[in-house]
C-alpha cells in the first residue's frame, strides 16, 4: 500500500507542476487574477461533480459546514494565493527552478508542522533537506556563471 501512496505523491507533485505552468500561461493571456478565478472556480465545479456520482447528492449538510473551524478555511486562501504567485513568478523564471522553490517551500513547512505537531526533526530529515537546498544554490550558481 506505501508504493501505491507514494507513487500518487509523486503524481500530485508532477500535477502541481503541470497546473502551474498551464495556469501561468492563461494568466498570460487573460490576466494572473482571472486565471485564478478560471482554476478555483473550475476545481469547485469538478469537486461537485465528483460529489455528485460518489455520493449521489453534493454530501453537504449545513450543520457540518458550520462545524469547520475557521482557520481552516485558510486552505482556501492558500489555493488563491498558490496560483497567483505560480503565475506571476513562472514566466520569470525556468519551472524546474519554481518546481524546486515550491520543493523548498513545501519542505520547510512540512518541517515545521511535524514539529509543532510534536514530531521530532531527525537528523536524516534535516540533511536531506540541506542538500537539495545545497544543489539548487549551486545550479543557480553555474547557471548565472556560464558554467557547466
Amino acid at each position: 500500500m506505501i508504493i501505491l501512496y507514494g507513487m500518487m505523491a509523486v503524481l500530485a507533485g508532477a500535477m502541481v507542476t503541470v497546473s502551474s505552468a498551464l495556469n501561468a500561461q492563461v494568466g498570460r493571456r487573460h490576466g494572473i487574477y482571472t486565471a485564478a478565478l478560471i482554476n478555483n472556480s473550475l476545481a469547485t465545479v469538478i469537486t461537485g461533480v465528483i460529489l455528485l456520482f460518489l455520493y449521489n447528492g453534493l454530501g453537504i449538510q449545513a450543520n457540518v459546514l458550520l462545524e469547520i473551524p475557521t482557520w481552516a478555511l485558510f486552505g482556501g486562501v492558500a489555493a488563491i494565493i498558490i496560483v497567483v504567485g505560480s503565475n506571476v513568478i513562472i514566466p520569470q523564471m525556468p519551472i524546474i527552478y519554481t518546481s524546486l522553490l515550491v520543493f523548498i517551500g513545501q519542505f520547510s513547512m512540512g518541517l515545521v508542522m511535524d514539529i509543532l505537531n510534536g514530531r521530532s526533526l531527525s537528523g536524516g530529515k534535516l540533511f536531506g533537506f540541506l542538500l537539495v537546498l545545497g544543489g539548487l544554490l549551486y545550479n543557480f550558481y553555474i547557471d548565472k556563471t556560464g558554467n557547466r
